[in-house]
């Protein structure tokens, strides 16, 4: 949390830290998981998305979603731009035992630009 932009100057803030088996967090792309959340096909290339819309493929929007967890795709820069991928974790119930620690904090004053 150094870096800003995850929330506004001055703003009251908890972090949570817990400790979790792999096998209970869902990894996936942060960027990606935005055609999911916008029930949007996700294309590997502006071809392939306009094919889709056009009806030319067979691949469904549902099946086009699992390509939020290939973290070993290769990616069209054109499409998905260069930027470094971010990951993120998920979790279902969690039960407060696997809580370790909670912080409250109040973000820095961020610069005037």
């Amino acid at each position: 949390m150094r870096s800003s932009g995850h929330f506004g100057s001055c703003t009251s803030c908890v972090r949570i830290r817990l400790e979790l088996d792999d096998k209970e967090v869902l990894i996936s792309d942060f960027d990606d998981w935005h055609f999911v959340l916008n029930d949007s096909f996700y294309a590997d290339n502006e071809k392939e998305w306009d094919d889709y819309y056009l009806g030319k493929l067979s691949m469904s929007k549902e099946e086009s979603w699992n390509r939020i967890f290939d973290f070993n795709r290769l990616r069209d820069p054109e499409w998905h731009g260069t930027d470094s991928r971010c990951f993120q974790g998920v979790a279902g119930r969690i039960n407060i035992s696997r809580v370790n620690k909670v912080e409250h904090f109040v973000t820095r004053k961020q610069r005037e630009i």
